[in-house]
């Protein structure tokens, strides 16, 4: 079976066999039930059940083999990849937060503009070419009658939250490229809490102006060609607006090179941009021609000169 003969897929393009490679496998091994991959959005059905088998077969290829596991251009994350098994990281616990809905979300945006619904954001979704979109518990508060209290939705926009702060004025809502200037770029992310960032205010650029802001968390991606390539990565640092104006008490996301951290017992801000270029370059240990030389490779504390 090669690639070069139509048998097997090249890596980027999924790896595994291809119909061709299929069919003849089951020439050479009569009586083998071998199909190719379930990579259709929805299966139902025996296919479903064979994605599911698969997903979860891989699953523990990727602990038995830690290597191909943290390589997302191996085989292994490849497969997965074209099966679709990435699915399952779709939606992660957040730190919570009280926060305010525009109502007109809720509505299809056909009715209740200017009003509000108060809740608790409690879980985050990342689907690419979207903006971030949260999981919400409506808690009923501040309605005449209990209408709302325990009911929930998912993927509710970043644009539809306002922090539950007493503010001045309620914020005019933000178009979506404002409020997050980079979609997600992945279902698969982590989501961390950054201590030493998140006590003192950042400055937050938007539309070409800057504004404070306060930190609550990030959301970081990987296993796509755009998260995972040096020069394209973005994070998600979630943070409120805190200073800014008519905005003041949205809840945004924006990347690194749109935000400056301040925390002055640590260090000094800084003015003006930074002068930094993405890096073009992949930084692996085992690309080197070393690895070519066993003697080199090999060479470790209990080898005997």
């Amino acid at each position: 079976m090669t690639i070069g003969g139509g048998d097997k897929r090249p890596t980027k393009q999924g790896a595994g066999l291809t119909k061709k490679g299929v069919q003849k496998y089951k020439r050479q091994n009569p009586g083998s039930k071998l199909q190719t991959a379930v990579t259709e959005k929805k299966p139902t059905g025996k296919r479903a059940a064979r994605r599911k088998s698969f997903c979860a077969r891989s699953a523990g290829q990727m602990k038995k083999f830690p290597k191909a596991a943290k390589n997302p251009n191996s085989r292994l994350r490849q497969a997965r990849r074209r099966w679709r098994c990435w699915l399952a990281y779709l939606i992660s616990n957040i730190p919570h937060f009280k926060c305010w809905i525009r109502k007109e979300f809720t509505h299809n945006h056909e009715e209740y503009h200017g009003e509000f619904l108060h809740g608790l954001a409690i879980a985050v979704n990342t689907i690419p070419d979207r903006c971030l979109s949260f999981q919400v518990i409506f808690t009923g508060i501040d309605e005449e009658e209990n209408v709302h209290g325990g009911a929930m939705w998912a993927r509710m926009p970043i644009t539809a939250l306002v922090a539950d702060e007493n503010l001045k004025d309620v914020p005019e809502r933000m178009e979506t490229h404002l409020a997050q200037p980079w979609d997600c770029s992945s279902r698969n992310h982590s989501i961390i809490f950054m201590d030493r960032i998140s006590s003192s205010p950042w400055y937050c650029k938007i539309g070409g102006d800057f504004y404070k802001g306060r930190y609550m968390f990030t959301v970081d991606y990987t296993d796509s060609h755009i998260s995972d390539d040096s020069a394209q990565h973005k994070q998600s640092h979630v943070l409120q607006l805190t200073d800014a104006g008519k905005w003041t008490g949205n809840i945004i996301a924006l990347p690194n090179n749109r935000v400056r951290v301040t925390n002055p017992a640590l260090w000094e801000a800084g003015d003006g941009p930074p002068d930094f270029r993405p890096s073009q370059y992949t930084h692996a240990a085992e690309i080197h021609d070393s690895y070519t030389d066993p003697n080199i490779t090999f060479n470790n504390l209990y080898k005997e000169k």
